[in-house]
C-alpha cells in the first residue's frame, strides 16, 4: 500500500485508474474510508500529515473485475458499475481529428452541461442505477465467470450439488 496516495487525490475532483490489477482485493477498508467520506490522514513525502477528507470521484476501468473478499453493503453500495459492451471499430479513417474540432468540443460541452444540471436534480444519482444488491451479483458474476456458470448450471440442495443442463464437447 503506498502510504502517499491519499495525497495525490486531496484537492481533486477525480482519481482515475485505468486497467486495475486483477488480483483480489482482501482489505476494502481504505475503499470504504475514501468512498464514505471518512477523515483520513493526508500525508505527503517529507511533510507532516494533516487530517483531511478526500471528496474526488473514484474511477476505476479493468477488462478484468478483480475477485472482492468481502461480502458486504459496505462495499456494494459504493460501486456503480458501467459496462461497455460494444467494441469501437476501426471504420471510420481519422476519426480522432473529426472528433476533436472546435464545434465538437463545443457541442460536448453543452451536452455535459445539460446532463450536470438533470444530475442536480436527482440528487447525483444516474438514472437506471443499481441498489446494492444488484451491483453485488453483476459484480460476482463479471469478476469470476466460473462462479456465474457454476449458479446458472447447477442446483444446490442440502446435501449435494447436482448439474441441470448437458455439455456438449
Amino acid at each position: 500500500e503506498d502510504r502517499f496516495s491519499a495525497a495525490s487525490m486531496y484537492n481533486k475532483v477525480a482519481n482515475i485508474t485505468a486497467d486495475i490489477s486483477y488480483e483480489v482485493l482482501t482489505d476494502m477498508s481504505k475503499f470504504k474510508q475514501i468512498t464514505g467520506g471518512d477523515m483520513l490522514n493526508i500525508r505527503r513525502m517529507h511533510k507532516e500529515g494533516f487530517p483531511s477528507y478526500v471528496n474526488a470521484k473514484q474511477i476505476f476501468t479493468a477488462n478484468q473485475l478483480p475477485v472482492i473478499n468481502e461480502d458486504s453493503l459496505a462495499v456494494f453500495r459504493r460501486i456503480e458499475l458501467v459496462e461497455f459492451k460494444n467494441k469501437p471499430l476501426n471504420i471510420i479513417p481519422d476519426i480522432y481529428k473529426i472528433l476533436s474540432t472546435k464545434e465538437v468540443f463545443s457541442a460536448l460541452a453543452w451536452s455535459c452541461i445539460k446532463t450536470l444540471k438533470e444530475l442536480k436534480t436527482s440528487n447525483y444519482k444516474f438514472t437506471g442505477s443499481m441498489n446494492a444488491d444488484e451491483v453485488r451479483t453483476l459484480y460476482s458474476d463479471l469478476s469470476s465467470p466460473l462462479r456465474k456458470f457454476i449458479k446458472e448450471t447447477t442446483i444446490e440442495d442440502a446435501e449435494d450439488c447436482y448439474y441441470r443442463g448437458s455439455l456438449f464437447w
